[in-house]
């Protein structure tokens, strides 16, 4: 079925593909006149949607205009509406993410803190500006690529100079991260956000909610555990949480809003207290425990200090003592000599060495525009040295970050490089192809893998070789059960992966996402390759 909004010009802005679909309304790729892109919100009037849905459209167009200029709320741009056709026009966040999809990953807890951080201070500017989200959830929070969240989703958002549309005894929000007020249908208010955001952070940072709920609870149980369950402490989820985050998070979880945080500035304030060391407010702390928190967070300054007097020292007791000024310039000439050493091995065969670290670190906090920097860096090193296999590793990593930064095509060129080099090793060339194969059948190019397939022939059997027919549609050979069972993890990541590149369209969508998300939460390092193409591979189903 054709989609209707597809081709439209509303209000200047002309829709060039979809995004994505959701309950009340679709958000389309749009450029406007400029050729600026943005993403388009549309919800379409009549056709059983309820003037409450088209309300609500309206309001999440007006909070999110009035909170335009806060960096950590998704910036719109205009709204308005063509007949039926109402829009929202907003920033098209490149290489975004959602938090939910995000924590996929397990982050490390400094991450999370900031995050909390940035989202208190964008609560609190919604609240001073006299909006309530009342939906927070990870959801509808979005990642940019330097990891800055961004508030979204104010379609059920409270203005408090505007008549309410909430039915008395009707719920806003969503159960998991309702506040008990919401919960017994009570006004939502600042506090109400605050204690949403605290939910948000206690699954982030414990893998867990912080109910006791069944496996398959229903809505009615969720809500009796938000209204009376007693939050279980953080800290009995994951013992390495430290007592004053397993006090502020309880603090936010409070079931009396009198007795939470006042502000959502309250919470940032103490969360940017725990991720600086420091005592948060509210908390009796003893004189030792603040000395210790004092030393904790001056300790560079104080190992300065300490460093400083004890050169004095020495210099003062060289000056007296002439048989420890003869062992200082041995010392010193020692010193050279290893700095000159060092310096003749960087500009030989370690040249290149350190950016592939760095790189790499950066691939596994999912920093891929920092991780591209670095690796065409050592790309560069390599080819200057005429290094072979150092630069076709460094061509591989590269062609991986570039899938995750949606650079396909650049990706393909990299892949070429590595598998048509015939002085590379079979196994590192069959490695190329299988990825580039993968890339190949998403985008439907059949004719381009049946050429790489003739390519490989030559480098003869082996589990890679094997991946790639089966992500390229192959036949499978009679004896593929016993070729695959004693293969390691690694290589069976790879085989779930070639499986749903192979039943891509043919396979129900649901079953692959949650093949996909079975394999990345079972793997005990989420962030090494090839998790994170996994993740890729489910936005592209």
């Amino acid at each position: 079925m054709t989609d209707p909004v597809q081709g439209k010009n509303l209000g200047g802005y002309q829709v060039v593909g979809r995004l994505g679909q959701g309950a009340m309304a679709d958000v389309y790729d749009a450029v406007d006149s400029t050729g600026h892109e943005v993403a388009l919100k549309v919800f379409k009037a009549g056709g059983g949607m309820s003037y409450t849905m088209l309300e609500r459209f309206r309001r999440e167009a007006e909070a999110t205009k009035i909170l335009r200029r806060h960096p950590n709320i998704l910036t719109v741009y205009a709204s308005g509406h063509e007949g039926d056709y109402h829009y929202i026009a907003m920033e098209r966040v490149t290489d975004s993410r959602s938090l939910q999809s995000y924590l996929f990953r397990k982050p490390p807890r400094n991450e999370i803190l900031t995050i909390g951080i940035r989202l208190a201070e964008a609560l609190q500017y919604a609240h001073d500006h006299q909006i309530i989200h009342r939906d927070v959830k990870p959801a509808n929070v979005l990642l940019d690529e330097f990891n800055e969240p961004m508030l979204t989703d104010f379609g059920v958002a409270e203005l408090t100079d505007w008549p309410s549309l909430t039915l008395s005894g009707a719920l806003t929000g969503t159960p998991l991260y309702m506040a008990p007020e919401q919960a017994r249908s009570e006004p939502a208010g600042p506090s109400s956000d605050v204690y949403s955001l605290g939910v948000v952070l206690y699954e982030a940072l414990t893998g867990e909610l912080p109910y006791e709920l069944p496996e398959t609870p229903s809505t009615s149980v969720i809500l009796d555990a938000v209204k009376h369950q007693n939050p279980v402490p953080p800290r009995v989820r994951d013992k390495t949480i430290s007592r004053d985050l397993n006090y502020v998070l309880l603090r936010a979880l409070r079931k009396s809003p009198t007795e939470r945080y006042a502000t959502a500035r309250e919470l940032g304030m103490d969360l940017r207290a725990v991720l600086e060391g420091r005592p948060v407010a509210g908390r009796w702390v003893s004189p030792w425990a603040r000395m210790r928190f004092w030393i904790r967070r001056h300790r560079t300054a104080i190992a300065g200090v300490l460093a400083f007097a004890l050169v004095g020292l020495v210099g003062w007791l060289d000056t007296r003592d002439r048989l420890r000024t003869r062992v200082y310039r041995e010392l010193i000439l020692k010193a050279v000599k290893v700095s000159r050493d060092f310096k003749i091995a960087d500009l030989t065969s370690n040249r290149g060495e350190p950016e592939m670290k760095s790189a790499r670190r950066d691939m596994r906090a999912g920093r891929w525009v920092s991780a591209r920097d670095m690796l065409q860096t050592a790309v560069g090193v390599f080819e200057n040295l005429g290094q072979t296999v150092p630069l076709a590793e460094a061509r591989l990593e590269l062609a991986r970050v570039e899938v995750m930064l949606h650079n396909s095509l650049r990706a393909k060129e990299l892949y070429e490089k590595v598998w048509s080099d015939e002085r590379l090793n079979p196994s590192l060339r069959q490695l190329a192809a299988f990825e580039a194969v993968m890339l190949l059948a998403l985008d439907g190019e059949r004719e381009r893998i049946r050429e790489v397939a003739l390519e490989m022939r030559e480098t003869g059997e082996g589990p890679y070789h094997s991946l790639m027919n089966e992500a390229a549609g192959g036949e499978r050979p009679p004896d593929w059960d016993a070729r695959i069972a004693d293969w390691p993890p690694r290589l069976r990541r790879n085989l779930v992966l070639a499986e749903v590149v192979r039943g891509r369209g043919r396979m129900e969508r649901g079953a692959q996402v949650r093949r996909l998300e079975d394999m990345i939460r079972s793997s005990d390092a989420a962030t090494d390759w090839p998790l994170p193409f996994a993740d890729y591979l489910r936005g592209r189903l």
